[in-house]
């Protein structure tokens, strides 16, 4: 087969292709096809979802919007003859390729109206699921409104609720074991201190386990990632693929859940259901209180000082050399630049460069003169 030069309807008709892509047998030829044409590759991937997704069953409503939507947005037919010519060689077939030219305009608005992940579950039904889900009767709150919405729970608490979000909890956390809450948007908590009493955010997809702290959560129900950054305190992140509600023992007895701290924040890919922990865009200094006094004025500073002194004032982890890097110096004002430009600054200087792995900032130097 020439499949270098196939297009998305003729990997479509190609049994053997649909054949792989249904049960990935035969992955090393294409895998190797791939390597040899990595053009294909896209136009393949494409091709191989639409197999998959046409496996899943699609109700009736959207059988019948699907209907209206294609009459509405096919082509005159003059069109289609020319841009499909190749399927009108395949005249002993042409019910098939006509039956795929509909699969292909039927996904193509599938795709449309489900952006994120056509394979997973709806975010909007996996937050309904978890609150009928819950043991005690729930109190809602949905911001309408363009400005944020405050809301204070029994403990004191506290959630600002953006835009277009929804908040479910209960009226009082009294008699219960842990705290509980359910969202689906975006907001920012302020939770209460209580050793004995866990407090848990359940995000659609993630679960978010504090004991006192402030960070943003933001799992809206068409976006591709969730995201959970900490701005204060520390914070344990677990995935929810099951939309099932895990108890207080099942989470912390978890292996997979992941420790934030200031300034880090973790990505949850929807596509893949991968977590992916990194530094929030613009990290803060993390204490005010003592770290306004901190000088960032160098002069023939040790370098490994002036790292030490970032660590301490971001609260991050920078990860370098010390022994090839022990001979650097630093003379320079950072006082007014914002960690990342401070960091650029300092590689400049040393001829170094640094990238962002798993919340740390990893220098790579040759080394000082």
């Amino acid at each position: 087969m020439n499949y270098k030069d196939y297009k998305v309807e003729d990997f479509l008709l190609d049994e053997a292709f649909i054949a792989w892509a249904k049960t990935a047998d035969g992955d090393a030829f294409w895998q190797a096809f791939f390597q040899e044409h990595p053009t294909q590759k896209a136009i393949a991937t494409q091709a191989r979802n639409m197999v998959v997704l046409a496996q899943h069953q699609i109700d009736q409503q959207q059988k019948e919007r699907l209907k209206s939507r294609i009459l509405n947005d096919l082509e005159p037919e003059q069109t289609i003859q020319k841009r499909y010519k190749s399927l009108h060689a395949l005249r002993p077939y042409w019910s098939a390729a006509a039956a795929i030219l509909l699969l292909i305009v039927g996904l193509a608005w599938y795709y449309t109206a489900n952006p994120y992940n056509p394979f997973g579950p709806d975010a909007q039904q996996v937050y309904h699921d978890l609150v009928a889900q819950a043991d005690e009767a729930l109190i809602e709150v949905h911001n309408a409104e363009n400005s944020p919405k405050l809301v204070v729970l029994s403990d004191n608490s506290s959630v600002l609720l953006k835009k277009g979000s929804r908040l479910s909890y209960p009226k009082s956390f009294d008699g219960l074991a842990q705290r509980e809450v359910y969202l689906s948007g975006e907001a920012f908590f302020e939770v209460a201190k209580n050793p004995e009493k866990p407090f848990f955010v359940y995000a659609n997809e993630l679960i978010t386990k504090v004991l006192g702290t402030s960070f943003t959560v933001k799992a809206y129900a068409t976006d591709k990632k969730v995201v959970v950054m900490v701005k204060t305190g520390k914070v344990t992140v677990y995935s929810n693929q099951k939309a099932s509600i895990q108890t207080a023992e099942s989470v912390t007895r978890s292996t997979d859940g992941v420790v934030l701290t200031p300034n880090q924040q973790i990505y949850y890919n929807r596509s893949d259901a991968q977590l992916f922990k990194a530094l929030i865009q613009k990290p803060a200094l993390q204490d005010l209180g003592s770290a306004q006094f901190l000088s960032f004025e160098f002069d023939d500073a040790p370098l490994s000082k002036v790292l030490q002194l970032l660590e301490q004032a971001y609260g991050v982890d920078i990860v370098y050399d010390e022994e090839l890097l022990a001979s650097c110096k630093l003379t320079a004002s950072l006082a007014d630049e914002p960690l990342f430009e401070k960091i650029k600054l300092i590689c400049l200087s040393i001829d170094a460069e640094y990238e962002i792995i798993d919340a740390q900032i990893v220098l790579s130097s040759k080394g000082c003169m």
